[in-house]
């Protein structure tokens, strides 16, 4: 969320993960006692020591996925939620080797870029659809890590073929929601989730 310009609290993160706000709370606090997190505010920042945490593990994630789609064969749409059981058991050892054996992805089928250890993170590029241009040609970068937590979305993304790599342009007069033209056909799409995809100019 902090990647992209997104504030997190207690409230957010429980409507994210579909649990209660005190369940969020209880979790921030226990990072906050390990110096994971800390308050400024009603925002929750990462410390130094979690931010090291959160790439790490989000670099487990989005390799997880990686290899289940190249590898195993699991759709796009389904790849998000098997690797979140998947990664549980994984080793380092497992890790680097998925890695070398997909040689070193740099993103996950979303489009979301790896982060590599001591290396600084990459800034997601793009521009949320919701804000560019109608009428110019448009690639899609990527599908923002947040809608990968609404299934709904994501099966949406793959039946209307919304995916990295994808050319599409906003049509003129765009009502709300948001025309666009695909390769493929006229998509519909609604602003809250335009805003959590991202392109980038053809």
């Amino acid at each position: 969320m902090r990647r992209e310009g997104e504030d997190a609290s207690a409230t957010t993160l429980a409507d994210l993960f579909a649990v209660s706000r005190a369940n969020a709370g209880a979790t921030l606090g226990r990072l906050d006692r390990d110096g994971m997190v800390q308050a400024d505010g009603r925002r929750v920042l990462l410390t130094p020591a979690g931010r090291q945490r959160a790439e790490a593990g989000l670099r487990r994630h989005l390799l997880t996925e990686c290899f289940l789609l190249e590898v195993l064969g699991i759709g796009w749409a389904e790849v998000h939620e098997q690797a979140r059981s998947f990664e549980r058991g994984l080793s380092p050892l497992l890790e680097a080797r998925i890695d070398e054996r997909l040689g070193y992805p740099r993103a996950c089928p979303h489009g979301t870029p790896i982060p590599r250890p001591n290396q600084p993170a990459p800034d997601p590029a793009g521009t949320p659809l919701i804000a560019a241009p109608p009428g110019v040609p448009l690639i899609i970068a990527r599908i923002s890590e947040l809608v990968e937590y609404r299934g709904e979305w994501l099966r949406f993304c793959a039946q209307h073929h919304l995916v990295p790599g994808a050319s599409l342009r906003i049509l003129p007069d765009s009502p709300d929601p948001i025309s666009v033209a695909t390769e493929q056909e006229t998509v519909t799409i609604q602003p809250s989730l335009a805003a959590r995809i991202w392109v980038r100019p053809a």
